[in-house]
This record gives C-alpha cells, sequence and structure tokens, in this order.
C-alpha cells in the first residue's frame, strides 16, 4: 500500500509542476513539462500492478470497489497514461498546458470519483 500511495503522490507532484507553469507561478520550460507529463505517464503505467493485491488500511483512500471493478479501474488508469503521454508529446509552449492538463485532470477524476474515498 506504501508503493501504492507513493506513486499516486508522485503523480500528484509532477501535475502539481504543470498546474503552477499554467497559472504562470512558474516559468514555462517546454522541456520540464514534457518531462512532467511523461513521468505521469509512466507512473500511471504501474497502477494496475501497485493495485492488484486488495489491500485496505485506514490511511488508503482506495475504495474496495477497484477490486470489485477492476477491469474498469484499470481502463481509466491507461486513459491517464494515454492523456499524459498526449501533453508529454504536445507540450510545446504555455498555450498547449490547458489542454494537457485538462485531459490528464479528467482522467484522474474519472477513477478518483469512483473508486477513491471523497
Amino acid at each position: 500500500m506504501k508503493a501504492r500511495m507513493h506513486v499516486m503522490g508522485q503523480i500528484g507532484a509532477a501535475t502539481e509542476v504543470l498546474g503552477k507553469m499554467a497559472k504562470g507561478e512558474t516559468p514555462f520550460d517546454a522541456n520540464v513539462a514534457q518531462a512532467s507529463a511523461a513521468e505521469i505517464a509512466r507512473l500511471s503505467g504501474e497502477i494496475d500492478a501497485l493495485f492488484t493485491a486488495e489491500e485496505t488500511d485506514p490511511k488508503s483512500e482506495a475504495l474496495p470497489k477497484i477490486w470489485v471493478s477492476f477491469s474498469d479501474f484499470s481502463a481509466k488508469s491507461k486513459s491517464l497514461q494515454e492523456a499524459a503521454t498526449e501533453a508529454a508529446n504536445g507540450v510545446s509552449s504555455p498555450d498547449d498546458l490547458p489542454s494537457a492538463l485538462q485531459g490528464i485532470g479528467a482522467a484522474c477524476q474519472s477513477c478518483h470519483k469512483v473508486y477513491r474515498k471523497p
């Protein structure tokens, strides 16, 4: 479970890098933006393996529904990987960030609203 939480935290941190650039809180750097999106894609490719064992812990935000509907959960993690890969390949200017973040955010939310504790 610690590995799951660590990977989710890393995905959040990489998304935060993109968000700060989009808000103008940090200067835009195409290399950093692409690397952050690529990191999200890489990490999201690990999600299925991290959730194969049904582990529950009060500290975990994962709902047991994950293991009941694992194929849907898996499809949602693949959607995140695809959105992040598209962002990694498509972010070359600050103008590209909103759509990249929208794709990544939509993929995250589609999973979180079903499989994560509120």
